[in-house]
């Protein structure tokens, strides 16, 4: 799953009790479901706020069938969201130290989803 950013208007970040930038509406990219303990997925993008300029983020593409985006908000300003647009695309699929029915292990690379190693 291949994910573009066409636009994003979401409240600003503001500033913490630490000092730090805290983002009130965020959206979160992670590879795969939703992280969760026994579910690890792997952050690609985020948390975002603000209003970033939409071509400085790149294309977001997950290692599989399976991309989560979450948004997260407050009730405390109101803007406009964000549009993103999704496709298929055809990623590398690796097959590593797979068991063969005669119990020998094997190892490929570079073909595509739905091909067999």
């Amino acid at each position: 799953v291949e994910l573009t950013v066409d636009r994003i208007d979401l409240e600003a970040s503001a500033v913490g009790a630490d000092g730090g930038s805290i983002c009130r509406d965020s959206l979160t990219f992670w590879d795969g479901g939703v992280p969760a303990v026994g579910n690890p997925a792997k952050l690609l993008l985020g948390p975002i706020c603000g209003s970033p300029d939409p071509a400085t983020i790149e294309a977001i593409q997950s290692s599989g069938r399976m991309l989560t985006v979450a948004f997260s908000t407050d009730d405390a300003v109101e803007a406009t969201g964000f549009t993103i647009a999704y496709s298929e695309v055809d990623s590398p699929f690796i097959c590593s130290d797979l068991a063969a029915a005669d119990g020998s292990i094997y190892t490929c690379t570079g073909t595509t989803i739905g091909s067999t190693c």
